[in-house]
């Protein structure tokens, strides 16, 4: 980093050896992909050698770019600063005419500089793009950049936020303004050695400076960051539209560039999420949402940059979690709650933050992702009249074409059509299909009701079921499904220590013979059957008589599990409202190893005959 008076050049030595082995290493390519219309180049261009305050020898700084994946390098030797300038050249062009042959042997593309080292608060900046080294040097720091802008100089504020010299915070003085309004600062340090500065971030946004990372090495480079440990060096990202020198001082100013340290990203918004957009791919374009308005969608990353990544919310769902897409690799991104889609296809947005790629001071990238969703749309069966029924798939898209079956049989484009009736049947097993241009799409969708008098009729409930275990709310307690002893298939809403009390409204008075209420019992999972159902009727809403109470004894094993089906008979006519309560036992019994803690209930379907 910055002036370093710890290495001398007795430690030229070892940084021979170094070279030596540098030549039989082999490469590691860093793997980011190019974005749209330009090659991402991956660069450090900030670096010291003997030739100021730094103990590796030039070719050896390209060497060991060439082996870290490097594209482009700048070597930065201090103007000012020379403590070995005894044993080597005082030549300021000698550090880039010793790398240039090995550079352009390597493929590197070695950018001529140097570093302009004034006593802060002014700091020190680089001056890249000059064509010699030795005319800037001056001895008042005006004439030092009117110099290098003579030579056409590009020039970045090193390490702003140095901890060496700045103990709180990064600042900016009149000497800075100065610069800046004569063109004389066109980019920052953003990440310098092993600092961040997250306030020069926001500085690089609002003055539209572009944006730098890089080692600032003085040593070796594997002695501050070891490979064996995941340690990599910090590297500047530019976007260029091809790879020369001419190019890259073009992407320079145009400020397409970012940085890269720690598995950290940053740069502005425009790029990030060009890049990102690169990396980040929707393995299943089409996915399907089940019954339980969940899905799983597959990502992955052929990159050798990690993202962590945080769902947000969105219309279509409600999940939060983290994940860590790891670099080369896939996972399955968990999707609940999903609603808001129509029967058939839709574009379904997956909304996260990117944690690890910055766009502003302690702002992450927010990016989407889109990809095909077939659903079926809370799939009903309607009473149409006393005789007949009919399948209603909510919304559906126009150019889609359902058939059905009730007889077990996959259904084709002979089968009943999505508008064809149904004579009632006490239980049934439908299939439906989706056609798009005579062509079948999406899953079979197959389930059994139990068709009874209250299905399609209003229902509300007095105290809302559990967010985590709501299924359709209310109405999944008379929509003809019944549950599976699994509480968490889709079907089961859930009451922690409340009672169960809904009320059910026909359209008209009604005469039945039977109220049944389907119960799961899973003392494992704090799920109980609740102490008694009582079934109250009213004609009017207001004036409520029972017609039967059942109670039911407790379980007495930690091991219950099953369907209980509560039934009570009553042959009663003109009844347009029924109650149904179900008490829950409060806590977990004494025996249980929750005992003390709140009790489940969980309900399905009530049905009426």
């Amino acid at each position: 980093m910055k002036s370093n008076t710890t290495f001398i050049v007795t430690g030229l030595l070892l940084c021979f050896l170094i070279s030596g082995q540098t030549f039989g290493q082999s490469r590691r390519n860093i793997n980011l992909p190019d974005i749209p219309g330009y090659v991402t180049l991956k660069g450090d261009f900030h670096m010291h050698t003997p030739f100021s305050d730094g103990t590796v020898w030039p070719i050896d700084r390209v060497l060991e770019a060439w082996r870290d994946g490097l594209d482009v390098i700048a070597i930065t030797d201090h103007l000012e600063y020379n403590p070995n300038k005894a044993d080597v050249s005082i030549n300021l062009n000698r550090p880039y005419e010793i790398a240039k042959p090995v550079a352009d042997k390597y493929g590197i593309l070695l950018i001529r500089a140097a570093e302009i080292t004034q006593k802060m608060p002014l700091g020190h900046f680089n001056a890249y793009f000059l064509k010699d080294v030795n005319a800037i040097k001056k001895d008042d720091y005006i004439e030092e950049f009117q110099a290098a802008a003579n030579q056409g100089a590009y020039f970045v504020w090193n390490h702003p936020g140095w901890q060496a010299e700045i103990t709180d915070t990064t600042i900016w003085v009149k000497q800075h303004t100065e610069l800046y309004e004569k063109g004389w600062m066109n980019g920052i340090e953003v990440y310098n050695s092993k600092e961040y500065y997250p306030l020069v971030l926001r500085w690089a946004i609002e003055k539209k400076l572009a944006i730098f990372g890089n080692s600032d090495n003085h040593g070796p480079i594997d002695f501050d960051y070891i490979a064996e440990k995941g340690e990599k060096r910090p590297f500047t990202l530019v976007f260029a539209k091809g790879r020369s020198i001419e190019e890259i001082r073009e992407a320079f100013i145009n400020r397409r560039t970012a940085t890269c340290f720690n598995n950290t990203l940053a740069g502005t918004h425009e790029f990030m999420l060009s890049l990102v957009m690169q990396c980040i791919k929707v393995q299943t374009i089409k996915i399907t949402i089940n019954e339980k308005n969940s899905a799983s969608a597959i990502l992955s990353n052929p990159t050798d940059f990690p993202f962590e990544l945080s769902t947000m919310k969105n219309d279509n769902y409600t999940s939060q979690k983290k994940y860590k897409l790891e670099a080369n690799s896939s996972l399955v991104i968990n999707l609940e709650s999903i609603k808001g889609l129509q029967t058939g296809e839709n574009e379904l947005t997956l909304k996260f933050q990117v944690i690890n790629v910055l766009v502003d001071k302690d702002k992450p990238l927010e990016i989407e992702l889109k990809l095909n969703a077939f659903a079926w749309n809370n799939v009903k069966i309607k009473k149409v009249n006393d005789k007949e029924w009919m399948v209603d798939c909510g919304l559906v898209s126009p150019d889609l074409k359902i058939y059905y079956t009730l007889d077990g049989t996959l259904p084709t484009q002979n089968s009943n059509p999505l508008s064809q009736n149904f004579t009632a049947k006490e239980s049934m097993f439908i299939r439906l299909a989706c056609y798009k241009n005579n062509i079948r799409i999406g899953e079979t969708y197959e389930n059994h009701f139990y068709l009874h008098t209250a299905m399609g009729q209003k229902i509300s409930l007095k105290n809302d079921a559990d967010i985590r275990y709501y299924s359709d709310g209310a109405a999944s307690l008379i929509d003809g499904l019944n549950g599976s002893d699994n509480y968490n298939d889709g079907h089961w809403i859930g009451f922690e220590q409340k009672d169960m009390e809904a009320i059910i409204e026909f359209d008209k008075a009604k005469n039945f013979k039977s109220i049944g209420v389907n119960f799961l019992e899973n003392t494992n999972s704090w799920i109980f059957l609740p102490s008694f159902v009582e079934v109250l009727v009213s004609k009017d809403g207001m004036n409520y008589s029972s017609i039967g109470k059942t109670s039911i004894a407790p379980a007495k094993a930690d091991k219950s599990r099953g369907i209980s089906k509560t039934e009570i008979y009553k042959q009663t006519k003109n009844i347009k409202y029924i109650k149904i309560i179900a008490k829950n036992i409060g806590s977990c019994p004494i025996w249980h190893s929750g005992y003390g803690k709140p009790a489940w209930i969980f309900v399905d379907e009530i049905s009426v005959k």
